[in-house]
């Protein structure tokens, strides 16, 4: 795991510092992900349900990641099938209704990827590449305080470009 920190900066430094992550740190995030083989885009998951969290592994899973009940409304306990295997994880829903998962053993993303706001009344707006950072932060405030800008990759630099102009 790399670290985190939170820094507070106005929306021209924030322009810069994506930038320079979504072109300098490019070659570490396709290393991570390579592209697939097959270029084909069949589908190869199915949702079987969506629920809020109660799997007991996905709690403690949590947990190991210092995280409690006060994250719980912001995400759901996904049961799917990928490659004809049956999964479950921790899910956050992103603008275009895909899903982020986790789980202990498990890190991806199902249906289309994008990045996703979390709105509070506030003129405040802290941006976070990964949602488990932002549920961090979330359990630090003990609470949602001040709109979230997730990306959820830092390849949805541009489909974040039209929330940070508003």
């Amino acid at each position: 795991h790399g670290s985190s920190r939170l820094v507070e900066c106005g929306f021209t430094r924030l322009k810069r510092l994506l930038h320079f992550v979504r072109n300098d740190k490019k070659d570490i995030v396709d290393s991570r992900f390579p592209a697939p083989k097959n270029s084909s885009k069949k589908k190869n998951y199915e949702i079987l349900m969506i629920q809020d969290v109660q799997n007991k592994n996905l709690i403690n899973y949590l947990k190991q990641r210092g995280l409690t009940e006060i994250v719980f409304p912001f995400i759901k306990e996904i049961h799917f099938k990928m490659n004809n295997k049956e999964l479950y994880a921790v899910g956050f829903q992103n603008k275009s209704e895909g899903w982020e998962l986790r789980n202990a053993f498990f890190k991806g993303s199902i249906q289309k990827k994008d990045v996703s706001l979390l709105k509070h009344k506030s003129e405040s707006l802290y941006v976070f590449e990964g949602f488990m950072d932002a549920l961090s932060f979330i359990e630090l405030k003990k609470g949602l305080h001040g709109n979230l800008l997730i990306l959820n990759s830092v390849s949805m630099y541009e489909n974040a470009k039209e929330i940070l102009k508003n």
